[in-house]
């Protein structure tokens, strides 16, 4: 459970960065008054449970593993389109 809990309230702020840069709803991106983004919260742990009530091991392993793929992918290719672009002579 304590994989569980760090990943909900660690992947929570991604959805709170996606809202509040527009690419998401603004609600998700919305924080409480103690700076807690408290519906990026709760729209991640209304997904994760209708995924863990919905399926099998074998499913949630197969959306495990292809979320994070996508985001391995992404970072893959924003960092060698930011080395691309990169002007700095080499050392």
């Amino acid at each position: 459970t304590g994989f569980m809990m760090g990943n909900l309230l660690g992947s929570a702020r991604v959805a709170y960065a996606l809202g509040r840069d527009g690419f998401l709803p603004s609600a998700i991106g919305a924080i409480s008054s103690r700076g807690v983004p408290h519906w990026a919260i709760a729209a991640h742990a209304t997904i994760a449970c209708t995924l863990a009530c919905a399926g099998n091991f074998e499913f949630l392993v197969l959306v495990s593993g292809g979320a994070k793929f996508l985001c391995l992918e992404r970072n893959i290719l924003a960092t060698t389109g930011c080395n691309r672009d990169d002007d700095r002579d080499n050392f």
